[in-house]
This record gives C-alpha cells, sequence and structure tokens, in this order.
C-alpha cells in the first residue's frame, strides 16, 4: 500500500513543482514586456 501513497506523493509533488516554474517563468516574462505592451494590466 505504501507504493499508492508513493505514487500519488510523486504526481503531486510533480505537479506543485511545474506549477511554480510556469508563475516564475510568466513573472520573469511579463518583467521584459515595457509597460505600453502590458495588455493584462488594463
Amino acid at each position: 500500500m505504501n507504493y499508492v501513497l508513493a505514487g500519488y506523493t510523486i504526481v503531486f509533488v510533480t505537479l506543485a513543482l511545474y506549477s511554480l516554474q510556469m508563475v516564475k517563468r510568466g513573472r520573469d516574462l511579463s518583467r521584459q514586456l515595457p509597460e505600453q505592451e502590458r495588455r493584462f494590466l488594463d
């Protein structure tokens, strides 16, 4: 039964790390845009 817990742990940790990486990448990319082109702030 420990393999089930290990499987869920691996999946959730992987998803969490991927999500954090995507948020960081999005923030880095948004800093590169000039303010006039930041449409999401309108």
